[in-house]
């Protein structure tokens, strides 16, 4: 049996930005991983409905996120903050 990756993201109260950006990643991870790159997760379908847009992956591999930035979170005052760094990819887009 084949086993897959599914990541679920909730449209609910996400600007219409950040729904285009999360678009975006969908159609760019779709081109790296139909040109054979063995360093992504490969995409294998994208769902999208009302409320919540859904990411087929193969299990196993890099996420294009995590190889676009580096997130490094830490607490400050009982608060999460978040540093993000532009990866080595993010150049090429």
């Amino acid at each position: 049996d084949k086993e897959y990756a599914l990541k679920q993201i909730c449209k609910r109260n996400k600007s219409e930005s950040t729904l285009l950006d999360l678009k975006k990643e969908v159609e760019i991870n779709f081109e790296l991983t139909s040109e054979k790159q063995n360093y992504l997760l490969k995409l294998i379908d994208f769902i999208e409905d009302s409320y919540d847009m859904w990411l087929v992956f193969d299990k196993g591999g890099n996420s294009l996120g995590n190889l676009l930035f580096k997130i490094k979170g830490e607490f400050y005052n009982n608060e999460r903050i978040y540093f993000i760094k532009k990866g080595r990819f993010y150049q090429h887009l």
